[in-house]
């Protein structure tokens, strides 16, 4: 090949680079740049974080974790239990497959910017000791790469991550959730002319019904979510507390999806789990990093929906390594250990595999409340 097809290719793969840069910048400027540069209580951490930083004074108590923490915890219903201290008014940091890399990071960024007395209360599950994915839930930052790399995640994971949140390389990262929105709106019609008469009726009828959750006090952003006839099947609600609320409008129905997902599932045998060494280590970094900081932190324990352990023994391994090692080596740093009885709840209080709805929250709210108040008591007593 003569030097100068060399040369040609060569530039038209440097044109070709900037070319993706620019229209990475566009497609940031047209569509993150503007979402992230406005702080706000409700939606993804990369805009409730920067809310809740410039509000620090406002909350004695924030929830950290991955997405059960985001659906499971509802801070309006936990201040509305009877006793709950007006000081510890809260915010909910969760958030969409923020697992352990993504939650050592965001950490390790707020954690001088907490004031004193703050609590923090994290909640985890035997789930987030597997070697779980990488995601974009939050920059892991470039400092943050080879000790990612070095733990042993994907490089194309840890690549992609710290590519969504620099603007002129979030296109690339950005490319798999824009092919699957244009995939759903060219499945969706713009009218469900397929739907029988009586499912259009009903979706009329249950979209009058959305006025109630749109003029919801603490509701910030409001969603329908339909089946395949355009029957209006739940109702999500973002919160300006940093909550998410899912309150299921046909049941039914997502007692059939689980029972779809059971049959799909093939669990194992276990007798014993063993966690991944990589989630041990940000485990132990992340407690390190709290007692270090003098932060106040309560560890809370989460469990998936019931049908998701089709094996007894399975569930019991779970659970004997989250009593046998999480909580002992939680209680070492001094911190305390949060756990409800999970065997109180059962399928209908989830709308999926470990995600509560309404229904399941207020449950939850009525157990979790006086367990963390009893619990902050006894090892904060002066923070309320």
């Amino acid at each position: 090949m003569s030097r100068i097809v060399l040369a040609r290719m060569g530039q038209y793969m440097v044109l070709f680079a900037l070319f993706m840069v620019a229209v990475s910048l566009a497609y940031n400027s047209a569509f993150e740049y503007s979402r992230r540069s406005q702080p706000s209580a409700a939606g993804t951490l990369d805009v409730k974080v920067p809310y809740y930083l410039a509000h620090t004074g406002e909350y004695g108590i924030i929830f950290m974790g991955d997405s059960r923490t985001l659906t499971d915890i509802h801070p309006a219903l936990l201040e509305a239990t009877p006793g709950w201290p007006r000081a510890l008014k809260s915010f909910n940091l969760g958030h969409w497959a923020h697992w352990l890399p993504t939650q050592y990071a965001l950490f390790h960024n707020i954690a001088d910017h907490i004031p004193p007395g703050t609590i923090v209360v994290w909640s985890i599950g035997h789930r987030n000791f597997e070697m779980q994915q990488l995601k974009a839930a939050w920059p892991v930052g470039w400092q943050g790469i080879p000790l990612m790399l070095r733990l042993g995640y994907d490089p194309a994971d840890v690549i992609s991550n710290q590519f969504a949140f620099t603007p002129a390389l979030a296109l690339p990262a950005q490319r798999a959730k824009i092919w699957n929105k244009i995939d759903s709106l060219m499945q969706t019609p713009l009218v469900f002319l397929n739907a029988p008469p009586a499912a259009r009726e009903t979706a009329r009828v249950a979209e009058d019904g959305m006025s109630r959750f749109r003029t919801a006090p603490d509701a910030y952003f409001v969603k329908p979510w339909r089946d395949e006839h355009g029957r209006l099947v739940s109702v999500e609600e973002y919160g300006t507390d940093g909550s998410y609320l899912r309150t299921e409008i046909d049941p039914p129905y997502y007692r059939a999806k689980q029972r779809e997902d059971l049959a799909a599932r093939n669990e194992p045998p276990l007798k014993f789990f063993t966690p991944a060494p990589a989630s041990m280590t940000l485990f132990r970094d992340i407690l390190d990093l709290c007692r270090a900081k003098k932060i106040r932190l309560v560890v809370n324990e989460f469990e998936e929906a019931p049908y998701i352990y089709t094996r007894p023994a399975a569930k019991s391994a779970y659970r004997a390594f989250m009593r046998d090692t999480v909580q002992p080596e939680v209680e070492r740093y001094g911190f305390p250990y949060v756990r409800i009885d999970f065997d109180r709840f059962n399928d209908a209080d989830y709308f999926d595999y470990n995600h509560m709805n309404s229904t399941g929250v207020k449950n939850f709210t009525s157990l979790f409340a006086p367990a963390l108040l009893d619990s902050v008591k006894k090892t904060y007593p002066d923070a309320f």
